[in-house]
């Protein structure tokens, strides 16, 4: 299982940083950090820091390119699966839902 979420600009990798933290980054950085435990890849890629990565994927690049990078966060389930749903802001019922229901596949 793979797992690739496309932040927006934020001043470090994991938004974690600064005087005042955003409960949702701190939420999504601990679900990746128990998925990655679990043994899911699951790998963040931030448009300020990475922006070759980003745009190296061709889907998040047309969206970015559409839309701009408002569109962003956008969460991939190994290759493009349900990004309409989860794509802009973190989205935590429905990552936490399917991280869930990866959990008892993977268990």
């Amino acid at each position: 299982m793979k797992i690739a979420i496309y932040d927006p600009p934020m001043c470090c990798s994991s938004g974690l940083c600064g005087p005042t933290l955003d409960p949702a980054l701190v939420k999504m950085n601990a679900a990746v950090q128990a998925l990655k435990k679990k043994g899911v890849e699951a790998e963040r890629f931030n448009l300020s820091q990475q922006i070759k990565e980003v745009m190296s994927d061709k889907t998040v690049a047309e969206l970015i390119q559409k839309k701009s990078s408002k569109i962003l966060p956008i969460k991939f389930l190994q290759f493009p699966l349900l990004q309409e749903e989860i794509k802009g802001p973190y989205h935590l019922k429905i990552a936490t839902a399917t991280f869930n229901k990866m959990f008892r596949r993977t268990s």
